[in-house]
């Protein structure tokens, strides 16, 4: 052999040796992966490899982030049939499928098991950007993907669901352990019968359900709709039943996984901290067990609160068994009062709002009914219907589910759910009629009054103040509420704010958000109130404009305040300053320090300073909660910056509050005067120069 030959034999031999040292995504028929070598994504983000789970000792091929420090598996190939060593090697066999084998290269411990005959020739695998891995035949068209055949994980665009033409169904399965990617006892899957809907199993038993599709989202998961964080997909007709979904922004990495223990869980990648935080898990509480309250029963988890049992009847039945229920069994369920005497005269429907409606296992769904009227005389002609409520709550109310026996699954959400109907008889009726008109009366006569009532109330709004200043003077120290519970109440004023803002049929604008219109129930759960002021956006409205300028000072954005501007971003203004005030435990207008003249001023001169944490009230004695409260901060910062542009809107408020994400560093905010001379001056507005509410002109501005 010439010496020229023998070199251009070393350099094939180590073109093929090193054929993967420079990252690929790509291998075609005449190339193998073998166990050390990684295909990459173009985009870096998904790699595919040998890996071995845990304190296992087997290899497997799987998918894995690449950039995540933390090797997160998303899906697994030969899950079930590991090899004992490092012989592993991914290649095309002769008929163009892609397999997995160990060391006995003519037993695979995997295949594609693609029967295309088109695949035998000139076939090759690419792992996407999408951490899909797809085989392609030799005009590129996808013969075979990763996607169709999802293991623990659902990842962003992945089609979750049934092909009604193939048959496919593409579901979750949980790994039997930390060190056993094989297919566990939990599963994640779509059902098709009545109204298609999300179900967890444990083996075959239901663990927990998602609830049915109503165009914004999954009844029973109000957290998650189409106006959240995710832009979620959902797609029924002829060919398929699927669910996928896709990340507003890009540079964050989340996935949905259904792990070992049988939960699913939302995690997003933190990069500061390079962990996983959890975003969302079901099944979490009593109420989310499947029926946990049993056949036409109602859990409400807001009873566990006060001490009650959370579970109770649906209108017109009463409870199978006394005893049980008294003992805090609500397994047995109920049954229908007065031995069930429906379908008679004077009969109708009670309704039970916030709810998640039951199981559609036992309903009929018509998405041809165009209103909740026509969806009620439906319920009416057949004597079994036990219940009715809308398909789609997306643009008000359209199509109708009824259901027939028993009523499986029910409970209510402190926000989100739908209105369920409830047939009851002609006295249960009678009575919910009753109070019904009561409640109205009493709405009726506080309307009547209003005027009169607003005289007293800030008479004793006053009283109020002088008492609470009294009782601080005390030397017994009050009770204070503590920083869980007024976190709570900030999470539910922004869910609030971003139902208005996305969430309702019409998107609202506030206008007027301050705390003395947040209030707050027994279990201190906020609700928002007085819409005197309130403005309702088109769908594709954003902004608008008026000459009359109405609210309150210290509250108003500035380019309301000053050119009469208001959008979406005008409320999320007022929801910063009034997170400051929450946090301080002071009012926006209670600090003229250090030349501040507000709580804005002085809460970013001590942020500029590295002391934000100076401006908590006394009631903070949890140091571990340190961080929490500077990281509300820095959000509320955020909602108070100058320029609307530069304010997040409340999605992405929400997602700060619920996740662990890097933040961006605050810009300058509104409203921060140095000295009482450079104050703005208030007593000309865009009108009459005043701040007016029900034409009732302040002479006097203090701002707040």
């Amino acid at each position: 052999m010439s010496h020229d030959t023998k070199i251009l034999c070393s350099i094939f031999l180590l073109l093929l040796q090193y054929q993967f040292c420079t990252p690929t995504d790509t291998i075609n028929i005449t190339q193998a992966l073998k166990d050390g070598d990684l295909l990459i994504s173009s985009n870096q983000t998904f790699a595919l490899g040998f890996f071995t789970p845990g304190k296992s000792t087997n290899r497997y091929l799987g998918i894995w982030y690449n950039k995540v420090s933390e090797q997160t598996v998303v899906w697994v190939a030969n899950r079930g049939n590991p090899i004992n060593n490092t012989s592993g090697s991914l290649s095309f066999d002769i008929t163009g499928n892609l397999v997995v084998t160990g060391p006995d290269r003519n037993n695979p411990v995997w295949s594609t098991n693609v029967s295309d005959p088109t695949v035998a020739k000139n076939s090759s695998a690419q792992l996407r950007d999408s951490g899909n891995l797809v085989v392609l035949d030799s005009n590129g068209v996808v013969v075979w993907q990763s996607f169709d055949y999802p293991t623990n994980t659902l990842l962003p665009n992945l089609r979750f669901g049934v092909n009604r033409k193939t048959g496919l169904d593409r579901f979750l399965t949980s790994w039997k352990s930390g060190d056993d990617p094989g297919p566990g006892e939990y599963s994640f899957k779509m059902d098709l019968n009545g109204s298609s809907q999300l179900f967890l199993y444990k083996g075959s038993d239901l663990v927990w359900r998602a609830g049915s599709w109503i165009g914004r989202g999954w009844s029973g998961i109000p957290e998650m709709t189409t106006t959240f964080i995710f832009n979620l997909s959902y797609v029924e007709d002829q060919d398929e039943v699927t669910l996928s979904y896709s990340i507003r922004d890009p540079s964050i990495s989340s996935r949905l996984v259904l792990n070992e223990s049988g939960t699913l869980q939302r995690l997003t990648w933190n990069n500061n901290e390079h962990r996983w935080v959890e975003f969302y898990v079901a099944p979490k509480k009593p109420c989310d067990s499947y029926n946990y309250c049993g056949p036409n029963g109602i859990c409400d988890p807001s009873n566990v609160g006060t001490g009650q049992f959370e579970c109770k009847c649906l209108p017109g039945f009463e409870p199978k068994s006394a005893s049980d229920w008294y003992l805090r069994d609500g397994s047995g369920g109920c049954m229908r009062e007065r031995g069930g005497q429906v379908c008679g005269s004077g009969e109708g429907f009670e309704k039970v709002p916030l709810a998640k409606v039951p199981n559609t296992w036992t309903a009929h769904v018509d998405r041809g009914v165009t209103g909740l009227k026509e969806c009620e005389s439906e319920c009416l002609r057949n004597c079994s219907c036990n219940a009715y409520a809308s398909a789609d709550v997306s643009h008000g109310d359209g199509g109708c589910v009824t259901w027939y026996g028993d009523l499986m699954d029910s409970r209510v959400f402190s926000s989100g759910g739908q209105d369920l109907y409830i047939r009851v008889d002609a006295v249960e009726l009678a009575q919910y009629l009753k109070s019904q008109r009561h409640s109205h009366g009493k709405k009726g006569m506080v309307a009547a009054i209003a005027a009169s009532v607003a005289a007293v109330s800030l008479l004793a709004f006053f009283l109020i103040c002088w008492l609470v200043v009294k009782k601080r003077r005390d030397r017994t120290k009050g009770s204070f509420i503590d920083w869980k519970m007024r976190f709570n109440i900030v999470l539910g004023i922004a869910r609030g704010l971003l139902y208005l803002h996305q969430d309702s049929r019409l998107r609202i604008i506030h206008r007027d958000l301050k705390a003395s219109n947040v209030l707050l129930d027994a279990e201190m759960n906020p609700k928002i109130s007085d819409f005197g002021m309130a403005k309702i956006f088109g769908k594709d409205q954003i902004e608008a404009n008026t000459n009359r300028v109405v609210g309150t000072y210290g509250y108003m954005s500035p380019e309301y305040a000053m050119e009469g501007l208001f959008s979406v971003k005008s409320d999320v203004f007022s929801f910063g300053v009034l997170l400051l005030e929450i946090i301080t435990g002071r009012k926006n207008s209670s600090y003229i320090l250090d030349n501040s003249v507000n709580l804005i001023g002085h809460v970013w001169s001590l942020w500029q300073e590295g002391r934000a944490l100076e401006i908590v009230g006394s009631w903070m004695t949890e140091s571990d909660s340190d961080k929490e409260v500077l990281r509300c901060i820095h959000i509320a910062l955020l909602c108070v910056e100058e320029s609307a542009n530069d304010r997040p809107n409340m999605s992405n408020v929400a997602f700060m509050l619920c996740n662990e994400t890097a933040l961006p560093p605050p810009k300058q905010p509104a409203f921060i005067f140095k000295g009482a001379g450079n104050r703005p001056d208030t007593s000309s507005s865009a009108s009459a120069g005043a701040i007016s509410i029900n034409d009732i002109t302040l002479s006097a501005i203090q701002a707040r």
